[in-house]
């Protein structure tokens, strides 16, 4: 479907950076537009809609019965049903629809329970949506569908656990989450966002994690608490690293090259474009909207 530059779809200033704990946060400011558009939460809490286990770990079936758009974030993880899931890619529903949608499975021991999912408040950590980006593009570009490599990410899951010494008898990731619930939620409490905030740039123990925009502050509110978790979780394990101020001018290259590089584009996982980049240092991914407006963009150190 040809070639894009993100630079061409949006306009970011990088604000003055702040600290949670150990996690130094960018604000990224820019014009917001005036999107409404409704998360998983916002469906389950408003009996919109359910999210039910498919059958088999690479999927699960939405069943949309709102009249908004409605938006998923990459990374973001569903707990329940046969076993833990989270969101291959970044997903756009224009409208009411039922359809099967790209998951993999962050609970590798388990396979019971009912057939319906609930939201978990929670997206990933950044190393593993990362392992996603890098996982899911490959794929997209060979076989058109979002499909993750499942043995890696289950390897990531594993080896978060053990590296930070916890247990899990179903070695699911969202056990990592509610033992450091108390100490995760310190760091949700300490950051913030103005209205003229349309994305983050996070980094820890002096390592960039990632960085996310949003096409409004209104999105950008909703997926904040969600990001900062993952942010969090990868903040606590490298708690014993030296913490330094990475300087504006260190975004500003990682920045610089997103805006310049090339995207390839595909069709979206339900709705919408879906935007690919994989360089030697940095993978991205983007979602477009049917009239070509920018929905969220994400940018991950490219991992092995």
């Amino acid at each position: 479907m040809g070639n894009v530059r993100i630079k061409e779809m949006v306009d970011i200033e990088i604000g003055e950076p702040f600290w949670a704990r150990n996690l130094l946060i960018y604000p990224l400011k820019g014009p917001s537009d005036k999107l409404s558009a409704l998360t998983i939460d916002d469906m389950l809490a408003n009996n919109l809609g359910e999210i039910i286990d498919s059958g088999s770990v690479s999927s699960a079936i939405i069943d949309y019965r709102g009249n908004e758009p409605m938006f998923i974030l990459d990374g973001e993880a569903i707990v329940g049903a046969l076993q833990n899931r989270v969101f291959n890619t970044a997903i756009w529903f224009e409208s009411s629809k039922r359809a099967a949608v790209p998951v993999s499975c962050i609970e590798e021991w388990r396979w019971s329970g009912s057939r319906i999912f609930a939201p978990s408040g929670i997206s990933v950590h950044p190393r593993l949506r990362a392992t996603l980006a890098s996982s899911v593009t490959h794929s997209v570009k060979i076989t058109g569908r979002f499909y993750s490599n499942q043995k890696v990410v289950w390897s990531s899951v594993s080896h978060k656990l053990s590296s930070m010494r916890l247990e899990s008898p179903t070695r699911s990731l969202h056990d990592a989450f509610v033992a450091l619930k108390d100490e995760i939620e310190r760091y949700v409490e300490e950051i913030d966002i103005t209205d003229d905030v349309i994305g983050i740039a996070a980094f820890a123990g002096g390592e960039f994690l990632s960085v996310d925009i949003f096409s409004s502050n209104e999105l950008m509110r909703k997926f904040k608490d969600k990001l900062v978790r993952g942010f969090a979780l990868d903040a606590i394990e490298l708690s014993s690293k030296q913490t330094s101020l990475v300087g504006k001018e260190d975004l500003e290259k990682i920045m610089t090259h997103i805006m310049s590089a090339e995207f390839e584009v595909f069709n979206g996982a339900v709705d919408g474009s879906d935007l690919r980049y994989i360089g030697e240092e940095l993978v991205a991914t983007g979602l477009t909207d049917s009239h070509n407006r920018l929905l969220h963009l994400s940018v991950f150190p490219k991992v092995d």
